[in-house]
């Protein structure tokens, strides 16, 4: 199953969904919300599924946008579930 909206595309991957955004930025506060709000409907729709979120097309990281996956991670966590973030580009850990 496949499914798109305008942030990103959704992938059933069987024991994992899979978020994939296609934009190459999140912009600001009211940006970040919307897509909070998209990830939200995911997540209780997918109660019993691994979350994946590749974020490989962002070229920029609002800390909106930031904050917003930290909260998702911490929601997720206090359901006993977890939050997978990839696609990072490879010399992000590096900038830490």
């Amino acid at each position: 199953m496949s499914e798109a909206s305008q942030w990103f595309s959704l992938e059933d991957q069987g024991d994992r969904i899979v978020i994939r955004l296609t934009v190459s930025e999140i912009p600001g506060e009211e940006g970040a919300h919307v897509v909070r709000q998209a990830l939200d409907a995911v997540f209780d729709r997918y109660p019993d599924r691994k979350i994946e979120v590749n974020i490989s097309s962002l070229e920029y990281v609002s800390s909106a946008f930031l904050g917003r996956l930290i909260s998702l991670h911490r929601r997720l966590v206090s359901q006993g579930r977890s939050l997978h973030l990839t696609g990072l580009p490879p010399d992000t850990l590096g900038l830490l």
